[in-house]
């Protein structure tokens, strides 16, 4: 498979309780039940547009070049056919949006052992312990217990299979940006005449 220009996109995951998460554009066929986005709408009559997102609910016949999405059906389009380039799959990414105190904050969802005051989040509520609302459930780590399960407020007991160690993200605005490519030629011109001053000076030395 192969990414594109990792343009992110934030969705409510039902499959996390509706928690916010990134996604990525990724340019491979998309399979049912994947999330895809509109990036090169191709026929007039459609009435869906570039940046509307649907999530495949269909099976396309085998070998052929388009997806189905029932939220793309319309008079011109009986069958809701979105063709292979005219869309992007948007993968889940291991980065979720919680609402705190002073904000949305970005966290990580990490597979490992919990410690005391790491936040969790329940990603897969075991049947003897959750109750219906559980999944996506964001709680703190009060005690450790042998087995990697452990005590978290307000849940109580959570095996280590049910959670994931939320670890704060850095901020996108913090990241590296890549540099602007005028910018870059600009300092090499700088940097080459520099460096043919300093040649013709040492050349002018050694006589």
């Amino acid at each position: 498979m192969t990414k594109t220009n990792e343009k992110i996109h934030v969705l409510a995951d039902e499959s996390l309780g509706g928690i916010k998460r990134e996604y990525v554009e990724v340019d491979r066929k998309a399979e049912v039940g994947d999330k895809i986005v509109i990036v090169d709408k191709r026929y007039p009559g459609d009435i869906y547009e570039n940046g509307d997102i649907f999530t495949v609910d269909r099976e396309a016949p085998p070998g052929s070049g388009f997806v189905e999405c029932g939220e793309a059906t319309s008079g011109m389009n009986c069958g809701g056919l979105i063709y292979l380039g005219e869309y992007r799959v948007l993968e889940p990414t291991n980065i979720v949006h919680i609402d705190g105190p002073d904000g949305t904050e970005r966290y990580e969802m990490v597979d490992r052992k919990a410690e005391v005051d790491e936040k969790i989040v329940i990603i897969a509520p075991d049947d003897d312990l959750a109750v219906d609302g559980d999944i996506g459930k964001i709680a703190t780590v009060t005690e450790v217990f042998s087995e990697e399960d452990i005590d978290a407020s307000p849940m109580g007991w959570v095996k280590r299979s049910e959670y994931r160690v939320l670890v704060p993200a850095e901020s996108s605005e913090e990241e590296p940006q890549p540099s602007d490519p005028i910018d870059v030629i600009a300092n090499l011109a700088t940097r080459v005449a520099e460096l043919e001053r300093e040649n013709k000076r040492i050349k002018e030395d050694l006589g």
